[in-house]
C-alpha cells in the first residue's frame, strides 16, 4: 500500500479481509478479533488525508514508514516487520511529536525534537 499510494494511486483494494492475512479472524469462541492491520486502515480512513509524503528507510525490509498529511496534522506510521527490537531515527522538523503504539493505544509519549532527529524503539512487529 505504501509504494502504490506514494506513486499516485487513487485507490487501493485490500483483497483478503478475513483470515490470517486479513483484518481479523474468528477466535475459538466465534467472536471476530481484529488484527493490528485493522487499526492502520482505521487511521487511514478516519482522517481526511489530502496527500502522502514519500519516505525512505535504510532497512526497508525491516522497518518502513507511511507519511499521511492534511491541513491540520501529519501522521507517520512506522512498522517493524521483524520479531526483533529495532531502534529508529527519524529526520524531522523542530516541533512537538506525539508517539503512540498501536499495540498500546492508551499510552503515548510527547517529544519536542529540537535537533532534527527523533529517536524511538519499536518492539517486534510493532507499529
Amino acid at each position: 500500500m505504501k509504494y502504490v499510494s506514494e506513486n499516485g494511486a487513487g485507490a487501493v483494494t485490500y483483497f483478503e479481509t478475513v483470515g490470517e492475512r486479513g483484518l481479523g479472524s474468528y477466535n475459538e469462541n466465534k467472536k471476530f478479533q481484529l488484527y493490528p492491520l485493522a487499526q492502520i486502515f482505521k487511521i487511514i480512513l478516519q482522517n481526511k488525508w489530502t496527500h502522502i509524503v514519500k519516505s525512505n528507510s535504510t532497512k526497508a525490509l525491516t522497518v518502513n514508514s507511511l507519511v499521511l498529511c492534511n491541513n491540520e496534522e501529519t501522521c507517520m506510521l512506522i512498522a517493524n516487520h521483524s520479531a526483533l527490537v529495532q531502534n529508529v531515527t527519524v529526520e524531522c522538523h523542530n516541533q512537538l511529536y506525539v508517539i503512540k503504539s498501536l499495540l498500546n493505544p492508551n499510552e503515548s509519549i510527547s517529544i519536542f525534537a529540537e535537533h532534527r532527529q527523533l529517536e524511538t524503539t519499536l518492539k517486534g512487529y510493532e507499529i
